[in-house]
């Protein structure tokens, strides 16, 4: 079965692997937790990259009140952000 492609995901995916230096983020999947991946300091540099890029604003609160931990949860989020946005 093959999953459908989230663009989203695959933004942050391709953030990922550039604060990584290029190593490949491909292992990736939407039930990937951040905390595996990332430290903090790392995770808030892909924040900043995710915010400039899909112009959104990802306060600490809207992190805790979606239970963000895993990068599907983050693309969710950007993704709620962005409708919110276009409205």
């Amino acid at each position: 079965m093959t999953v459908a492609s989230n663009p989203v995901l695959d933004v942050i995916r391709a953030e990922v692997s550039d604060l990584l230096s290029g190593q490949s983020a491909s292992s990736i999947k939407r039930t990937t937790l951040i905390k595996e991946i990332l430290d903090s300091i790392l995770f808030v540099g892909l924040l900043v990259r995710v915010e400039r890029y899909f112009s959104v604003e990802i306060s600490d609160q809207t992190i805790f009140e979606n239970s963000i931990i895993t990068f599907g949860d983050l693309a969710d989020c950007v993704y709620g952000l962005q409708l919110k946005t276009s409205h």
